[in-house]
């Protein structure tokens, strides 16, 4: 494989992507992990220092492993934009948040440039032992191949044999990822990820979003606190990167274990989204989004006295969406049903002044005029 420099711009966020790639990466698969960072160290240990050539061969690595450990072999068709609110049935649609416009953009301009991911998936048609490269040889093909001529290899010396050692039995810690002073980038990253493992999940979080900015315009929040919200509500399913597609996509009911298995999602989103730094106050909303006010939620069976107001409103905005859209399982329900179910059987569950004000929302949304009347 060859990589003109060229045909991969260095954009300045590389070095970026490929932590949050390994930081996801050790959430869905350790053994991965461990093969893709031991074989980054031995890329930047051969180049001397990293630069772009060297990352680009990182980027593509820590992406093959991070799409073959989510089971992606192709890259998937550009989602449909949902129209439920805006056009065609408003004339004013819902406020959207700079984050929820980001990921927008995302769909059409993705972080990962579509050479890595072609390279990345190439990757996957090469016979490996357990889809993994040998460490050995792959050090080997990079001191042979002329096509890794941009590595500097004034070796094999002793020094140059002890780096390779250290790093092979101790890969290096890639649990915080280094966004580059720029949260939001990294968030976006995460959710395009996420697109990539599940697109309808990616696309419910994009909702959940949008209603959750709308609602907190109706509580008055801070700009601060609205930032803080609309980073949680569109990383609040992350999690799910973990999960099997076919738990996801399940058309009937689920077993006992599957539905501990699906739970496993809210402490699995929490301990990705910790890995950035300066968001773990978002953390904890997407490691709660599950919590009830009657102690029934999960993970940890909190009380609503223990439950922040962000994450209530995540809370509730995330159950109406959920109930309001078709699921592999069922059909979608009319918003009369939907707010049915939010008022008597979760009444105990869900904060009722945020289901009020949702309704409000949804209520004025539906009755304004449309463009053509």
């Amino acid at each position: 494989m060859v990589f003109e420099t060229t045909a991969f711009p260095d954009d300045g966020h590389r070095q970026a992507r490929i932590r949050i790639c390994m930081a996801v990466l050790r959430q869905v698969s350790p053994h991965r992990f461990s093969i893709a960072a031991r074989a980054i160290a031995i890329t930047r240990v051969l180049a001397g220092k990293p630069d772009n050539s060297s990352e680009i061969y990182n980027e593509i690595i820590a992406l093959h492993h991070l799409l073959a450990a989510l089971g992606i072999r192709n890259h998937c068709d550009e989602m449909r934009h949902d129209s439920r609110f805006g056009t065609p049935h408003a004339a004013t649609p819902l406020p959207r948040h700079s984050l929820e416009i980001m990921a927008d953009k995302a769909l059409t301009h993705p972080p990962f440039s579509s050479e890595v991911i072609v390279a990345a998936r190439d990757l996957m048609a090469v016979p490996t032992s357990e889809g993994c490269p040998d460490i050995s040889a792959l050090a080997n093909e990079i001191a042979t191949n002329q096509d890794f001529d941009f590595i500097d290899k004034s070796w094999p010396s002793s020094s140059m044999a002890s780096k390779i050692f250290a790093i092979l039995s101790s890969p290096p810690d890639t649990r915080t990822i280094d966004h580059g002073d720029d949260p939001d980038a990294a968030v976006i990253l995460l959710w395009y990820i996420l697109r990539l493992k599940s697109p309808h999940t990616a696309v419910h979080c994009q909702r959940v979003t949008r209603l959750a900015m709308a609602l907190s315009a109706e509580g008055g929040l801070t700009t601060g606190q609205r930032d803080t919200l609309a980073r949680a509500a569109l990383l609040h399913d992350v999690g799910k990167i973990t999960l099997p597609e076919a738990l996801l996509s399940k058309a009937g009911n689920l077993t006992f274990e599957e539905r501990e298995e699906l739970r496993t999602h809210a402490d699995t989103g929490r301990s990705i989204v910790k890995c950035i730094p300066g968001l773990c106050e978002e953390a904890e909303i997407v490691g709660r989004h599950h919590e009830k006010c009657d102690g029934s939620g999960y993970p940890q069976g909190l009380g609503c006295k223990d439950i922040d107001l962000l994450t209530r409103i995540v809370t509730v905005a995330d159950v109406y969406d959920a109930l309001s859209h078709a699921r592999p399982y069922r059909a979608a329900l009319p918003d009369a049903s939907v707010f049915n179910i939010l008022n008597t059987e979760m009444a105990d569950q869900l904060d009722s002044s945020i289901v009020a004000a949702l309704r409000e929302i949804v209520v004025s949304d539906h009755a304004a005029p449309s463009a053509s009347d």
